[in-house]
C-alpha cells in the first residue's frame, strides 16, 4: 500500500467487490456533500468534461487521476487501478484483456436493481453495461426510469438510491421478472469474458466479448439503419432498456446449452428486410445484409453468413479453382467477348462499369475479374418483365421517364434494356428507409392506383416515386408486397405526382 490521503473526502471507504466505478464515485461524493460525480471529479482532479458519463470515461484512461483519486478515498493510489483501461481507435478501451466499446457503457441512462440497490447499497459494475439488461442475482430487469415520475436515471444524480427529479427512493420501486434465458444472456455479458457461437457448421466458434457487443449493436438496429446502411458509433449507450431488453429477449430464443444459434435470428435480418423480397432477385438480402454484419459491424464472415441466411451460402470459388489450377488466357476483348457469350460491345460496357479491369500491354485479363463479370450479367442486371415485376404495372410506354431515373446499364446496346441492380436497389433502399409504418390508410391512394387513371403509368409511376423521396410528400406508407405500385400517400398530394411538384405549388 502507498500511505497518503490527498484532500477532498472527509468521509473515507473503499471500493467494494464488484462495485461500480461510477457507482463508487457517487457513493464517495453523496458521503462528503458533494453535488454527484461531476462535482467530485472537478474539486479533485481538476477534470472539466461536460457530464459525468464522459468524466468517468476519460477517468478509466488516466493513470494519474485514478491514482489521485485513490489517495483522496483511501490514501492508497493503486486502489482503483484495475479500472485503468487503455486507448483504443474509435473511443474504445482495452479493459479486462478484452476490447470494451465506447458504445457499449451507458452514457445518456444509468440503470439500477432495487433489490441489490437495497440489499447491498451499492451500484454493480455489471449495470454499466448497455448489453446488460437484467439483474443476474435476482432475475428482474433493471430499472432505467424512475416509477414515481418517469424521468430518466442518470449519471448526474447527486444520490445514488434517490431520481434526481423527484427525489423518488428506487429501493422502493417494483420491477418485472424476466425469463431465465434473458439472465443467462445478461451474464454472458456481464462476464466481460468471449462468446460461443454457432454458425452452419457443427462445430462452435468462440469469438472475442466484442463480437458478442456488435451482434447485440446489429440487432438494436432500426429499419432505416439498415436501409442507409449507417451503424451510429454512439446508440447503445443512450437507448431506453425496453428497447434494449428486446435484443437481450431474441439472444435468449437462440441460446441455448452456452451457444448461441445464429442461423436462428437470420429471420429478424430478413423480416427488417422484408420489403426487398419485391425485387425478383433470391440473392438480394442475404447480399445487403452481408454489408451491414461482415462490412459495416465487422463481424467475421462465418457469423456473418450464419446472421443473414438460414440457409449456408454456396461460396463462388476462384478462377483457380474453378478450371481446377489451369484457367484460360484471354488477350483481347474478343477472346473475353466469346467466353462470356456476348457481344464485343457489351465487353467494353463492362469495362467501362468497372466491372473488368483492361490488363496492362501483352497482360492477359484477370480471370476472376471475368467470372465477376459473367455472374454480374447472370444476376446483376434486372430484365424488363423483373422490373415490370418489381414496379407492379406493366412496362409499356414511359421509356424516356424509365431511361431518365432506371437507365439501360449497356447505353451502346439500345436493344438491351436491363437495369442495374444497384441503381434499382439504390431506390428501393431509400423508400425502406423513409417510408412510415402504421399510418392509417384512411384518405391514401397507391401509386399503382393512382398511375393507372392516367394514360402513362409508368412514367406517373416513376414520377410519385421521385416525389416521395425528394420529400415534398411529408410521410408515406407501403403496403405488401412491397412493390413500387403499393406505395401510399395521401390523397391531398397526388398533385404532386400528376402535375408535377413546381406546378403543384
Amino acid at each position: 500500500m502507498t500511505a497518503g490521503f490527498l484532500p477532498g473526502c472527509y468521509k473515507n471507504f473503499p471500493q467494494e467487490t464488484g462495485e461500480s466505478l461510477p457507482g463508487y464515485l457517487l457513493r464517495l461524493s453523496h458521503s462528503n456533500g458533494y453535488d454527484g460525480i461531476a462535482d467530485l471529479l472537478r474539486a479533485c482532479t481538476g477534470a472539466r468534461k461536460a457530464g459525468a458519463a464522459q468524466m468517468v470515461h476519460a477517468l478509466r484512461l488516466s493513470e494519474n487521476d485514478l491514482k489521485t483519486m485513490s489517495r483522496v478515498a483511501v490514501g492508497d493510489d493503486h486502489h482503483l487501478l484495475h479500472h485503468l483501461g487503455f486507448a483504443i481507435i474509435d473511443g474504445a478501451i482495452g479493459l479486462h484483456n478484452t476490447r470494451v466499446d465506447d458504445d457499449a457503457w451507458l452514457a445518456g441512462r444509468a440503470q439500477v436493481c432495487p433489490r441489490c440497490l437495497a440489499a447491498r447499497g451499492i451500484l454493480l459494475e455489471e449495470w454499466d453495461f448497455a448489453l446488460v439488461t437484467v439483474c443476474t442475482e435476482h432475475g428482474s430487469l433493471l430499472l432505467d426510469e424512475c416509477k414515481e415520475c418517469g424521468g430518466a436515471i442518470t449519471w448526474n444524480r447527486s444520490h445514488p438510491s434517490h431520481c434526481e427529479h423527484c427525489g423518488a427512493d428506487f429501493r422502493h420501486a417494483d420491477t418485472n421478472a424476466a425469463q431465465s434465458a434473458e439472465v443467462e444472456v445478461a451474464g454472458d455479458y456481464a462476464a466481460v469474458a468471449p462468446f460461443r457461437f454457432l454458425g452452419h457448421g457443427a462445430e462452435g466458434l468462440t469469438q472475442q466479448w466484442d463480437a458478442g457487443f456488435r451482434i447485440f449493436k446489429g440487432l438494436a438496429l432500426t429499419r432505416r439503419h439498415w436501409a442507409v446502411v449507417e451503424v451510429p458509433p454512439k446508440y447503445l449507450r443512450d437507448m431506453q432498456l425496453a428497447e434494449r431488453h428486446r435484443v437481450t429477449q431474441l439472444l435468449a430464443q437462440v441460446r441455448h446449452d452456452g451457444s448461441y444459434h445464429l442461423p436462428a435470428l437470420a429471420g429478424h435480418t430478413e423480416t427488417i428486410l422484408e420489403p426487398l423480397r419485391s425485387i425478383p432477385k433470391p440473392t438480394v438480402i442475404r447480399k445487403h445484409a452481408m454489408r451491414i454484419w461482415q462490412s459495416e459491424l465487422g463481424i467475421p464472415r462465418p457469423l456473418a453468413e450464419a446472421l443473414s441466411s438460414s440457409m449456408p451460402f454456396s461460396d463462388e470459388p476462384p478462377g483457380h479453382e474453378v478450371f481446377q489450377g489451369r484457367p484460360p488466357s484471354f488477350y483481347t476483348n474478343e477472346d473475353v467477348a466469346d467466353f462470356l457469350g456476348v457481344s464485343g460491345p457489351t465487353v467494353y460496357a463492362l469495362i467501362k462499369a468497372g466491372k473488368i479491369a483492361t490488363p496492362t500491354t501483352g497482360e492477359a485479363f484477370d480471370i476472376d475479374d471475368i467470372l465477376t463479370a459473367q455472374r454480374f450479367l447472370q444476376d446483376g442486371l434486372m430484365s424488363l418483365a423483373e422490373l415490370s415485376m418489381l414496379l407492379g404495372i406493366p412496362m409499356s410506354g414511359g421509356d424516356d421517364a424509365r431511361e431518365t431515373y432506371l437507365p439501360s446499364w449497356n447505353p451502346r446496346n439500345k436493344a438491351d434494356k436491363r437495369v442495374d441492380l444497384e441503381v434499382v436497389m439504390q431506390y428501393h433502399l431509400q423508400l425502406l428507409a423513409k417510408f412510415e409504418d402504421h399510418m392509417s390508410l384512411a384518405g391514401m391512394v397507391a401509386l399503382g392506383e393512382l398511375a393507372t387513371r392516367t394514360a402513362n403509368p409508368l412514367e406517373t409511376l416513376i414520377r410519385g416515386v421521385t416525389v416521395l423521396l425528394s420529400g415534398a410528400v411529408q410521410s408515406f406508407s407501403w403496403n405488401r408486397p412491397y412493390r413500387w405500385s403499393d406505395l401510399m400517400m395521401p390523397v391531398e398530394d397526388i398533385a404532386l405526382v400528376l402535375v408535377g411538384p413546381q406546378q403543384a405549388s
